[in-house]
């Protein structure tokens, strides 16, 4: 029993040293970015949005104004959501509607 006892710690120790160096080696690119900018073409416009990782929110020019629209719930997609604007991700393209209608005010596209 007490021979038990010590090759399982012996073994959580293995175990334990194996995934703390995994841990230490992992790439710098795994690391998640405070803030990404990435600039769309919205039906000929061009919109630079900032996905912030902290505040957990998207910010970008629409209407003359600075929006900044916090992350909500979505089954599909990465969606930001205020009582006004809907900005719905989904792969490279993004939809930007009004709320809480749901009109599609513009398509926007990653620009390359």
């Amino acid at each position: 029993m007490i021979m038990r006892f010590f090759g399982l710690l012996a073994v959580l120790g293995l175990i334990s040293s194996v995934t703390t160096g995994a841990l230490a080696q992992a790439p710098p690119s795994m690391a998640v970015a405070k803030k990404v900018t990435v600039r769309y073409l919205c039906g000929g416009l061009r919109v630079t949005a900032v996905y912030d990782n902290v505040k957990n929110r998207v910010s970008f020019v629409w209407g003359a104004k600075d929006n900044h629209l916090p992350h909500v719930m979505s089954a599909d997609g990465v969606r930001y959501a205020n009582d006004r604007l809907e900005w719905w991700e989904k792969g490279k393209d993004v939809t930007l509607s009004s709320m809480p209608e749901h009109n599609v005010l513009t398509t926007c596209t990653v620009r390359t």
